[in-house]
């Protein structure tokens, strides 16, 4: 009986970025211990989460459970020749290919904002999943960003990324402005449906 850990669970994928969940492995993977942000899923680099992520953990456990529950119920139609049991695997067939396809896929508003996330700041995952010192280290690349277009590209933009926020024109800010308040937890999706997500005029 294999007694280890290995991971499942992966869900919200953006490029090489995605979450997946480390179980506790006794013959079977019974208990999540903690959820992993991959930063790339090649060298599997990555941030562990403050708390085990619930999505990856039941895409982990319906993955599994139904994959083997497809396969037992199939052998047992084949060698019981009923057809309840294939009705049953292919209900579960059904069920795991649907988890491998849409549970813990993200929303394409959801997709394009994390994009710009990791464009500008390297890290792609909401800060809300992210440890602290993580957050912290992103909001000073941001920071220093915002600085930098405003001085390099001469723009009269005022020295607070706040001040755009809520009023004025960001222009080419825009993205880093937005960024900054989702990090700080300020009306961010507004902001993003006025500056970002818009159609320009004809």
């Amino acid at each position: 009986m294999r007694i280890g850990t290995m991971f499942f669970g992966r869900v919200e994928p953006l490029d090489t970025e995605c979450i997946e969940t480390k179980f506790l492995v006794i013959g079977l993977p019974l208990v999540p211990l903690e959820s992993v942000y991959l930063l790339d899923e090649v060298s599997r680099r990555g941030v562990v989460l403050p708390q085990v992520h619930g999505m990856s953990a039941l895409a982990g456990y319906l993955r599994l459970f139904l994959g083997f529950a497809a396969v037992g119920l199939g052998i047992w139609g084949f060698v019981e020749g009923e057809v309840a049991p294939w009705v049953l695997a292919a209900a579960c067939a059904a069920g795991w290919i649907a988890s491998l396809l849409w549970l813990g896929k993200l929303s394409d508003r959801e997709r394009a904002q994390r994009a710009v996330l990791k464009l500008l700041s390297g890290v792609g995952a909401p800060p809300e999943l992210l440890p602290h010192e993580v957050q912290a280290e992103s909001v000073q690349i941001l920071e220093r960003l915002y600085t930098k277009i405003r001085l390099e590209d001469g723009l009269d933009a005022p020295e607070s990324w706040r001040e755009l926020l809520h009023r004025g024109t960001p222009g080419p800010l825009a993205p880093v402005v937005w960024a900054l308040a989702r990090y700080e937890a300020e009306d961010h999706q507004s902001f993003w449906d006025r500056h970002i997500a818009a159609p320009s005029p004809a």
